[in-house]
């Protein structure tokens, strides 16, 4: 008989993932949510574009700031593409522009 396994993943899951799979260095930081630190709620606001929303995960990447899983993910996928066709790194998406017209 098949068997079928359905695994739902945290949000600071996806975007894990996603950096793992990118190859990207990254730093892992666990914060208190019931004492958030003054840096983390500086970030927020700025993630939020000042609605004083502060969520995990949290993805400071340069200048951009982005908390949603899926933004952060977005991001990342459009970074790795921004390398070129040519790159050696690893992709989220397929390089073809007429393959990610219909890639979701």
């Amino acid at each position: 008989m098949p068997c079928t396994s359905h695994i739902r993943t945290a949000p600071f899951q996806r975007v894990w993932i996603a950096l793992l799979e990118l190859e990207t260095p990254f730093t892992h930081e666990i914060i208190d949510l019931a004492d958030k630190p003054s840096e983390f709620l500086r970030l927020s606001e700025l993630a939020s574009g000042g609605k004083g929303k502060s969520t995990v995960p949290l993805l400071e990447m340069g200048e951009d700031v982005v908390s949603e899983s899926l933004d952060i993910v977005r991001l990342l996928g459009k970074a790795a593409l921004s390398k070129g066709p040519g790159s050696q790194q690893p992709t989220l998406h397929p390089p073809a522009p007429a393959a990610r017209s219909t890639y979701k």
